[in-house]
């Protein structure tokens, strides 16, 4: 029997993982692994050659409309649902179900047995998710999980989120049932090896469109650039080949040529499209290496990233870059704090993140870098979109003389929008260079606070960094204990959420039940803190009765908040402790 071929198109990078790790027990199958969602799955559908769909929720229902191919769903099983539930519980914010048809189900049917009150909405169509997550966040839903469009959505909205992903199960289960669908199709057709292997080889892209100009076949995409573009330019071709019967276009797209041509073609089956494409590298000047620039699949996972800083913050941000959005931006706090990846949110869910997003690595640029860069109209500083200088405190000030003038000669902020990120303020910053930039005097400032004054995020910090880690990891941890949570908060993070984030990926990897443990966390925190020791000491700067309060919170976190030995070992009564706790809660 013929080797079955698949196209697997996953909403996401975690499910194509999986399912990479899946297909390796089906050596009988040849797999074709894409990401994408909804309309971006239609292109991929009619990129590549197969037997057999296989995708999830929505974009299985769209699929199924559109192309004449077997379509199977991935589904969903209820632990999958819960496993995500459970570590939204933890973050301790008000959250919401938002899915498609079998998520919106299974979600209703698993609040029902388990007496759960969580709103769940169900979406019939992409268009639905942003009413449906302003109308609860409205309500005051802070948190939203669901599926790839619903989590895209409220990230988009600037709301904190947490994607239901399929487990190994589920895609086995899927796997099964398109391999025997394609074994029964295979068996009822002959398939011509010959022409299709001599189009598969040609060097040039071949594509054949029907009547309605929709691709029905291409034998493989060009290397040269990336399959959204080409797709693009195709799709405005096809149009032209409509109306003019023949087409003939060269078009540079970033450093690489293309040619199209194409043509009408009438048979006895009906009216049909051709077209070639090729693609030739145009070379250019190199530009520096401290100079990076990034496309929208590059960044995209900085959408998730929300969760990283305060929700005052996130909304504080939407209403002043609407406000200001010409407006330089100078993002500053400590070392950890994310203020690159808050850059990259900013850059995507608040400006244009169709647009290139240029980092500009300051503490390496030198002087001959940067004058190379600022005199190569090829370089990535004038290609528009949103520039970033990273950590400007640490250029150098020769460079920092020259980027005064480049900014202010070459009109840059009418081109793009300048973000600056540091590790100090603006005020320190004048002081450390003689010379001030013009632009700093007009910049909005944007000072994210260290995790030491935000402990009441740091389990949403950690739920939302361990469902991370179940993703990658395949892991199916559930959260954390209530002790070990404790502990999480007693620690100073020195190193902010980039540490945390290190800290919860090292207790995934050790965790071997449901929960992270307290004794892990110990162990980890220990590890990892100068001393040795994994909580700070006493602040004495703080009042009597703020101090009286630390320590209680922190006997209370060791013994797992059991009040009862909290209060033998402060050596007070439990009526004690419980009337300290009342008081310190009504302050």
């Amino acid at each position: 029997m013929d080797t079955v071929n698949i196209l697997f198109i996953a909403p996401n990078q975690s499910i194509a993982d999986t399912a990479l790790t899946v297909s390796r027990s089906f050596p009988d199958i040849n797999f074709q692994i894409r990401v994408g969602d909804l309309e971006e799955a239609l292109s991929i559908a009619g990129a590549l050659n197969y037997d057999a769909i296989i995708s999830r929720g929505g974009t299985t229902q769209l699929l199924r409309s559109h192309v004449n191919m077997p379509v199977v769903d991935i589904g969903i099983s209820v632990y999958d649902i819960l496993r995500v539930v459970r570590l939204a519980q933890q973050t301790g914010r008000v959250f919401a179900v938002v899915g498609f048809g079998f998520i919106a189900e299974v979600a209703r049917n698993l609040c029902e047995m388990l007496r759960y009150e969580i709103p769940v909405a169900e979406l019939f169509s992409a268009e639905d998710a942003e009413p449906l997550i302003n109308g609860l966040a409205a309500e005051g839903v802070e948190l939203f999980i669901g599926d790839t469009v619903s989590v895209n959505t409220a990230s988009r909205l600037g709301k904190s989120s947490m994607l239901i992903t399929s487990g190994k199960e589920s895609i086995e289960t899927a796997i099964n049932e398109a391999r025997y669908i394609c074994r029964c199709a295979l068996l009822s057709s002959e398939n011509n090896i010959l022409f299709r292997n001599v189009i598969d080889n040609l060097r040039d892209s071949m594509l054949i469109y029907n009547s309605s100009g929709v691709r029905v076949y291409l034998n493989h995409p060009p290397e040269q650039i990336p399959f959204n573009t080409f797709s693009k330019i195709t799709d405005e071709c096809i149009k032209v080949l409509q109306s003019h019967g023949r087409i003939r276009l060269v078009r540079k797209e970033q450093d690489v040529r293309i040619v199209i041509t194409g043509r009408k073609y009438i048979s006895s089956d009906g009216t049909f499209y051709l077209m070639r494409a090729s693609c030739a590298a145009v070379t250019y000047s190199p530009v520096s290496g401290s100079i990076t620039q990034f496309n929208f699949t590059d960044i995209q996972s900085a959408k998730s990233s929300a969760f990283l800083w305060p929700d005052k913050l996130i909304s504080s941000l939407k209403i002043r870059l609407n406000a200001a959005f010409s407006l330089p931006v100078y993002i500053y706090g400590e070392r950890g704090t994310g203020q690159t990846e808050l850059a990259r949110y900013i850059h995507l869910c608040f400006l244009n993140p169709t647009s290139p997003l240029t980092i500009v690595d300051c503490p390496s640029i030198t002087e001959e870098e940067w004058l190379s860069a600022a005199e190569d109209p090829a370089s990535q500083l004038y290609t528009g979109g949103t520039i970033v200088f990273r950590y400007i405190e640490e250029i150098n000030p020769a460079v920092y003389k020259l980027l005064d003038g480049f900014l202010m000669d070459t009109y840059m902020t009418r081109r793009c929008t300048i973000i600056f990120t540091s590790t100090i303020n603006q005020y320190e910053l004048k002081s450390k260079f003689p010379w001030e930039l013009t632009l700093l005097k007009s910049c909005m400032p944007v000072r994210i606070p260290p995790v030491r004054e935000r402990p009441e995020d740091i389990p949403a910090i950690c739920a939302v960094s361990l469902g991370r880690c179940n993703n990658t990891m395949s892991k199916q941890n559930m959260g954390f204990t209530a002790e070990a949570m404790g502990l999480m908060q007693c620690y100073p993070w020195p190193q902010n959420t980039e540490q945390i984030e290190t800290a919860v990926h090292q207790l995934s990897a050790l965790c071997s039940g449901p929960y992270i443990e307290a004794g892990d966390v110990r162990n980890v925190l220990s590890a990892i803190s100068p001393r040795g020791d994994s909580f700070p000491s006493i602040d004495l700067s703080k009042t009597l009765d703020e101090i009286e309060m630390d320590i209680i919170n922190r006997v209370l976190a060791e013994e797992n908040q059991n009040q009862t030995a909290a209060a033998q070992r402060l050596g007070i009564s439990r009526s004690t402790l419980w009337r300290k706790l009342q008081s310190d809660k009504k302050k």
